[in-house]
């Protein structure tokens, strides 16, 4: 989360709002200390991950899925992080492939640069994978990766 135009973007796509207290990282620190709603989660399963249970699964239990569907209770602090991770990388992939289907295939497949493993494993496990994930993607978007 390099600006408030990406706080903006990933605010967008888990449908949070602000309030009074605008958009910055401390605001979106915040929303996942407390834990998101559940919708959060629902709408990255549906728009970022095109609905697809197996790829959910480095985030959340299905259960957890149903319980989210259903409006029941907030996401806890980890699962939170997880989907703003999901919510970062997805922004950035989309930037590079300018398509949701081949932005998908990106997150989901394995990649040779990260051993062997789909970028969205290892965005969603800690900083340090989110980090290698976006070193992954700027390289590939200035051409210098598989």
């Amino acid at each position: 989360m390099r600006t408030q135009y990406d706080i903006k973007l990933i605010a967008a796509i888990l449908g949070l709002h602000h309030g009074r207290e605008g958009y910055s990282k401390i605001w979106l620190s915040e929303r996942m200390r407390q834990g998101l709603p559940g919708d959060s989660l629902v709408r990255v399963h549906q728009n970022v991950l095109g609905g697809n249970v197996e790829h959910l699964r480095p985030i959340a239990s299905r259960s957890t899925l149903i319980r989210a569907r259903r409006g029941r209770g907030l996401l806890s602090p980890l699962i939170s992080e997880k989907v703003v991770r999901l919510a970062q990388v997805w922004i950035q992939a989309q930037g590079v492939y300018k398509d949701d289907s081949k932005a998908r295939r990106f997150l989901a497949e394995p990649h040779m640069m990260l051993r062997g493993l789909p970028p969205l494993t290892v965005a969603v496990t800690n900083r340090a994978g989110l980090e290698a994930v976006e070193q992954l993607i700027g390289r590939l978007r200035f051409g210098s990766a598989p």
